[in-house]
């Protein structure tokens, strides 16, 4: 399944790869008006929901791949602890998190998604899991890195991981609010 080592990075593509499957199970039954499909009262359609994912990971992967290829080796044990800046991302982008976040400028999605959607999404995060695996047996502590939302906002390697993962989880969530949503078109 993995040939990562490092049993932290390891569960983290575990999860990235879990987000895919529960993506394609959610998604792809879905006809384009289900997609489209926006609440009256404002918020973003299914597709723009991924158009959000895409845009958000592909910064990370962008960052990632700049700053990777110079990490130092990790010198003792394969431990990562959050950043205090990390820590609280993490956090507040819990699926659970009643912190209410506004979307930076750069990672909102147009009015319409791009065509296939969901295969782009999983690309950027078949990315993200090669770069997961490309940092194993790297300090995932001491190899920093500018946030994409905001460059002054510095974070460790781990942090950056910790973060898709729960982003991607709390976007699920979404996905499973609209859809349950009584308004929601029916495929009939």
């Amino acid at each position: 399944m993995s040939d990562i080592r490092n049993p932290w990075l390891a569960a983290r593509a575990a999860e990235m790869r879990e987000s895919i499957a529960e993506l394609r199970a959610k998604v792809t039954p879905l006809s384009y008006l289900q997609l489209g499909w926006r609440p009256p009262e404002g918020g973003w359609s299914i597709a723009q929901v991924l158009e959000h994912l895409i845009i958000t990971d592909q910064s990370y992967v962008d960052a990632l791949s700049e700053i990777l290829p110079r990490a130092r080796p990790s010198a003792t044990s394969y431990e990562w602890r959050p950043s205090l800046i990390g820590g609280f991302l993490t956090r507040s982008q819990m699926p659970d998190s009643k912190t209410k976040m506004t979307t930076p400028p750069r990672w909102r999605p147009g009015p319409e998604a791009r065509a296939n959607v969901l295969e782009s999404y999983i690309q950027v995060r078949e990315q993200l899991i090669g770069l997961v695996q490309s940092a194993d047996g790297k300090d995932l502590r001491r190899t920093k890195l500018g946030s994409p939302a905001a460059k002054w906002i510095r974070m460790n390697v781990g942090d950056a991981f910790m973060t898709l993962v729960v982003h991607t989880q709390r976007h699920l969530r979404q996905i499973e609010r609209i859809a349950a949503d009584p308004r929601f078109p029916t495929t009939d």
